[in-house]
C-alpha cells in the first residue's frame, strides 16, 4: 500500500474502526495524518539532491523549496568527475523553517565556468510526493491515532 495520504487514511480507518467516517470525519482524519507527518521534521528527514549548471561570475543560486538544509556540495566538471567544496566555500542563506526558497553563495574562488554543483541536502517529508518510508508508518499512525483519541476525550 502507498504511503500517500489516501492509503494512510485507509489504515487508520481501520484502526480507528471508523471505515466510514461516523466519528471523525474524513477531512478531519487526513488532517491529523498530514500533522502527524509534518512532525517527522526536523528529526527524521529524506536526502534531497539538486544539481545546478555553473554561470560565469555568477555566485548566487536559488534552490528548490523542498531543500531544507545543505550538508555537502560536490563540484561537477565536463566529464563527470567531482570534488567536494570545502566547507567554508560556500553559505546557504534564507529561513530554514518558512516556505521560501533558500540561496546558496558560492565563494569567488569556486565560481568557473563549465562546471556544476551538485547539492546534497536534506528535505521534509509530506503525504503527497515526498512519502515516508515503511519504516515511519506505524509511527506516524500512532501519533495520528493518539490525536483523534484526544479530540474524542474532549468532545
Amino acid at each position: 500500500m502507498p504511503n500517500n495520504l489516501a492509503g494512510l487514511r485507509l489504515q487508520l480507518d481501520t484502526q480507528l474502526r471508523d471505515p466510514n467516517h461516523e466519528v471523525w470525519g474524513q477531512t478531519e482524519k487526513e488532517q491529523m495524518l498530514i500533522n502527524s507527518v509534518a512532525r517527522l521534521s526536523p528529526r527524521a528527514m529524506r536526502h534531497v539532491m539538486q544539481t545546478i549548471p555553473a554561470v560565469a561570475a555568477t555566485y548566487e543560486y536559488g534552490l528548490e523549496t523542498p531543500i531544507r538544509n545543505v550538508f555537502r556540495i560536490d563540484l561537477l566538471d565536463g566529464n563527470g568527475n567531482f570534488s567536494i567544496l570545502p566547507n567554508g566555500s560556500w553559505e546557504l542563506w534564507g529561513d530554514a523553517e518558512g516556505s521560501t526558497a533558500r540561496t546558496l553563495h558560492i565563494g569567488r574562488a569556486w565560481v568557473r565556468d563549465g562546471v556544476s554543483y551538485r547539492i546534497h541536502g536534506y528535505g521534509n517529508y509530506d503525504v503527497h510526493t515526498n512519502l515516508i518510508e515503511d519504516r515511519m508508518v506505524p509511527l506516524v499512525l500512532a501519533r495520528a491515532r493518539a490525536e483523534a483519541y484526544r479530540r474524542m476525550g474532549l468532545d
